[in-house]
């Protein structure tokens, strides 16, 4: 495990889940807007804080959809062709990293974009 102690901010952490999750309900929003940044002030590198907000993403999304088309709310054929896009911006998104993480800019590039 990278950070060995994280036991001593569980409940910031928790809270911070509370929050995002409590927003990306109401909005219909993904959290990495407040995640990200905020995992990077608790001391995680930016790559690691994007990293796991993907993995939270990935579970409070599931969540959310299985909600929202229980209730009628979701357009399949709208999702598709936006995964389509989506699939190619992720993939672009990484190789941009990978490429910043190399040349030792990522932490400074990706917080100036936030700041954005």
């Amino acid at each position: 495990m990278l950070f060995e102690d994280i036991t001593s901010i569980a409940w910031l952490l928790i809270l911070l889940g509370f929050i995002v999750g409590t927003l990306s309900g109401f909005f219909g929003v993904g959290g990495a807007f407040i995640m990200t940044p905020a995992l990077n002030i608790l001391g995680f590198p930016i790559v690691y804080a994007i990293g796991t907000d993907l993995a939270l993403m990935l579970g409070t999304s599931i969540l959310a959809t299985v909600r929202h088309f229980k209730f009628g709310n979701v357009d399949i054929r709208l999702g598709i062709y936006m995964l389509l896009g989506t699939t190619v911006g992720v993939w672009l998104g990484k190789s941009l990293v990978f490429i910043l993480l190399a040349s030792g800019e990522a932490e400074t590039v990706i917080r100036l974009i936030y700041i954005l």
